[in-house]
């Protein structure tokens, strides 16, 4: 734990890229990537299948793991409108709506603030590395079963064809809940039925996680519109509403 590893410029095939990790999953927390795959479909379906179902089998080798997985690039400022390609700058790998369906959010690098000195403080603070312990507890499964039942108990999702997608609403309430963790990780079944708690949760847990959500259905559409032109989210909301 608090270690990482770096990859760096690798190219690699996904099968020799799956006994490399396996290697190394129980000792690294976190991984950093810069890697070119060698065979950009057979890459699509082992990601598909890790970010479904948490393994992936390739050449007699399974890897399990519960790590995210985070993309990370530079768009044109002119592109960065969700009615817009904003994933035309990822790797052929990744251009792929089937793919794409299955991150859970996207956050436009616009609302991240820039750092200044007016964010800088010059007092008590929690140190890094006991900080990064605080959010390994975190995903704990204990954890993750606890805030994930809040969640639940506040969140209804209807449609009004039916059925609300499995993926979507997975990623809604898996989004919720990390919000949910990292601003009231105090939160309780008393205090998530209080009116004041309620407001906060909507304000900065429900409603991120819906904007995030449908950016990925936006792409989605643009990605493959043939598929997807029709699909529209799920109404998410608090219950007793």
């Amino acid at each position: 734990k608090g270690k990482h590893f770096l990859f760096y410029q690798l190219e690699i095939s996904p099968a020799i890229l799956c006994e490399k990790f396996a290697a190394l999953y129980g000792s690294f927390s976190l991984f950093k990537t810069s890697i070119k795959f060698t065979d950009n479909k057979e890459m699509q379906g082992i990601l598909k299948g890790y970010m479904e179902d948490g393994y992936v089998n390739v050449a007699g080798v399974k890897v399990e793991g519960d790590a995210g997985i985070i993309l990370l690039g530079n768009i044109d400022i002119n592109d960065m409108d969700g009615s817009k390609d904003m994933f035309r700058e990822l790797p052929e790998v990744f251009r792929d709506a089937a793919l794409i369906e299955r991150i859970h959010g996207f956050i436009p690098g616009r609302k991240i603030p820039s750092i200044t000195d007016s964010i800088i403080i010059n007092d008590w603070a929690l140190n890094t590395e006991y900080f990064t312990e605080i959010l390994h507890l975190f995903r704990a499964p204990t954890e993750n079963l606890r805030y994930r039942g809040l969640v639940e108990e506040l969140v209804s999702a209807r449609s009004k064809l039916g059925g609300v997608d499995k993926r979507e609403k997975e990623a809604v309430l898996r989004l919720c809940t990390a919000y949910l963790k990292l601003f009231f990780p105090h939160a309780d079944s008393e205090l998530i039925r209080t009116p004041e708690f309620r407001k906060d949760f909507k304000q900065y847990c429900l409603n991120p996680a819906k904007r995030m959500r449908e950016t990925v259905l936006q792409q989605m559409k643009i990605i493959d519109p043939t598929q997807f032109k029709n699909r529209s989210m799920a109404t998410y909301s608090l219950k007793g509403e």
